[in-house]
């Protein structure tokens, strides 16, 4: 009940919000708003959940003042006129619009606000609670086992058969860095799933960002393996951005089997960049002497190969001090 009526006023805030940026907050709505779809995703935890629907609160409260302001600032400069005639036409049209836009706002931010923050309270009074136990019969809610720290929990809700739910327990334990998920996951890459059965695409994506936090030799050869064993179905770039993150040289060689004519060379490059290893300047050279000696036709495929082109140079120049790429890479190659 509690998060159906969540997802529902969540919703109906998202709707409310024009982009709208009261003054004199101190919130930032852009990050409000976001932080309500997160919720509404089911990706907050309890205590997480009250203060973004306490900050919304804050930000329609704002915004109902704001109405009130704009209200009394129209009025008085054509009240008269709008008591006086039955019909408001002419220059008075697009005023007396606005004032009709401030009165909706108005009366429907002061019908949100308090709706806000009685379920703030309510997910305040959740988050006093131990979180409920899960089995066949219900779901474990993994952002309010994150918050509570509850791990023992988070490694079981893992091998839960719900993709969703096994990825974002994965992720949360990879947040929380939990050292006794690392077999799991790892379990997870070679096709074990920890509550049986073979793991899909989406979760074994899930274990490869999630492995990313533990800097661990084991993992590194893990993820080495992956994106071998996944290169022709380009799985493979979650595993070998996890390489990148670590340092591990033995990156370069897979990044590099994707010039040319490789599959998203434009983000393998910048992964090369990222890595760091010099022995990738005279492979970005070449990729780049390839492309500048294509012709393509006019449209989609000149297109692509300008940013691609634009990307390895963009890359050598951070590998390379001396590269310069030319001061206008948007031109058309000829």
């Amino acid at each position: 009940m509690l998060l159906r009526r969540t997802r529902k006023l969540t919703l109906e805030y998202r709707m409310w919000y024009e982009r709208s940026a009261p003054e004199g907050t101190g919130l930032d709505p852009a990050d409000v708003h976001r932080r309500m779809g997160s919720l509404r995703k089911g990706l907050l935890g309890p205590v997480a959940a009250a203060s973004a629907l306490r900050d919304a609160a804050v930000i329609v409260d704002a915004e109902a003042a704001a109405c009130v302001e704009t209200i009394k600032r129209v009025d008085t400069e054509y009240g008269a006129v709008f008591r006086r005639v039955a019909y408001v036409s002419g220059e008075y049209l697009a005023a007396y619009e606005h004032l009709l836009a401030a009165r909706d706002r108005l009366a429907r931010s002061r019908r949100l606000a308090p709706r806000l923050r009685s379920l703030a309270g309510r997910w305040e009074r959740r988050a006093r609670r131990r979180p409920p136990a899960f089995g066949a019969f219900r779901r474990p809610h993994v952002a309010t086992l994150k918050e509570a720290g509850d791990t023992k929990r988070l490694l079981r809700a893992l091998g839960h058969k719900d993709d969703e739910i096994c990825g974002r327990a994965a992720t949360a334990l990879s947040d929380l860095h939990v050292a006794e998920a690392v077999e799991p996951l790892l379990a997870i890459l070679d096709g074990r799933r920890p509550g049986g059965g073979e793991p899909s695409k989406e979760v074994r994506g899930s274990a490869v960002a999630a492995l990313t936090a533990f800097h661990e030799p084991r993992v590194a050869d893990a993820l080495l393996r992956y994106a071998h064993e996944h290169a022709d179905d380009h799985d493979d770039f979650g595993a070998l951005s996890g390489l990148v993150q670590m340092g591990d040289a033995r990156a370069l060689e897979p990044l590099a089997a994707h010039l040319p004519g490789g599959h998203l060379p434009n983000y393998a490059v910048r992964l090369l960049a990222d890595l760091g290893d010099p022995r990738a300047i005279p492979i970005l050279r070449d990729f780049i002497g390839e492309l500048e000696g294509r012709r393509p036709p006019e449209g989609a495929s000149r297109r692509l190969r300008d940013l691609d082109l634009k990307a390895a140079r963009t890359a050598l120049a951070r590998l390379d001090p001396e590269h310069r790429p030319p001061q206008d890479d948007n031109r058309a190659e000829p």
